[in-house]
């Protein structure tokens, strides 16, 4: 384009009777200061802190309620376990037998609730946070921006670790708890048809005795030592 070509466009528009004056605009900009004040910097920092605390704070608190239920029902299954025994011992004139194949299935069931319990426990050892050596690393970093996400980065960690060894705290107990109940169950139902006659009750009471000698009644057993093995490797590999 020729360098008078402004100039021709300016001439042809004047002709046409469009006013052209001076074409120069001028642009005001205006610099806004983003900064973030210090003090808006530091309660920002402080609020998070405190959020990140609170978090931790509920989770280990979760994690003391899982390991006091865990030990009560630990406590319930010797009570009730040493409860039928005697009872079962003292009721052997009566008929009651210990190798009857329920009590047996149920025992196992205690059995296994009170080995479950133990592992639910003993698992949940709470992360507490940061090592010496983290604390120690820290100490390097020259500057507080840095420091702060570095800890901030640390403090999510935590929170995660802490929310995973829960879940798995929670999926132990709900084992012990469904352990002790089948157990409860099998042996309740053993007692209940070795003192009952044979002619009473007798559709629900024949259905048991065909069915108490199939390996069926240890499917569930298996299934659940099956989720606390999975567990305990799971936990090896993660903590």
């Amino acid at each position: 384009m020729p360098d008078d070509a402004p100039d021709l466009l300016v001439r042809a528009l004047g002709s046409l009777g469009y006013e052209t004056g001076d074409t120069t605009t001028t642009v005001e900009v205006e610099i806004v200061d983003r900064t973030v004040p210090k003090e808006d910097s530091d309660c920002v920092e402080r609020v998070l802190n405190d959020e990140c605390r609170t978090v931790i704070d509920h989770q280990v608190e979760k994690l003391r309620d899982i390991d006091d239920v865990a030990a009560r029902t630990v406590r319930i299954t010797v009570l009730v376990l040493a409860g039928i025994l005697g009872t079962i011992s003292l009721g052997e004139s009566s008929g009651v037998s210990l190798t009857s194949p329920l009590t047996l299935w149920g025992g196992s069931y205690l059995l296994f609730s009170i080995l479950a319990g133990m592992y639910t426990y003993n698992v949940s050892d709470s992360y507490l946070g940061p090592g010496r050596r983290t604390i120690e690393k820290w100490g390097t970093h020259d500057s507080e921006s840095e420091l702060h996400d570095v800890a901030h980065r640390a403090y999510a960690e935590w929170i995660e670790e802490m929310e995973i060894l829960a879940a798995v705290n929670g999926i132990a107990l709900d084992v012990t708890q469904l352990s002790l109940g089948l157990g409860l169950s099998y042996t309740f139902v053993s007692i209940f048809v070795q003192t009952t006659e044979k002619n009473q009750y007798t559709p629900v009471r024949t259905l048991i005795v065909e069915t108490q000698g199939s390996l069926w009644h240890g499917l569930p057993l298996v299934l659940l030592v099956g989720s606390v093995v999975t567990l305990f490797a799971y936990s090896l590999w993660r903590f």
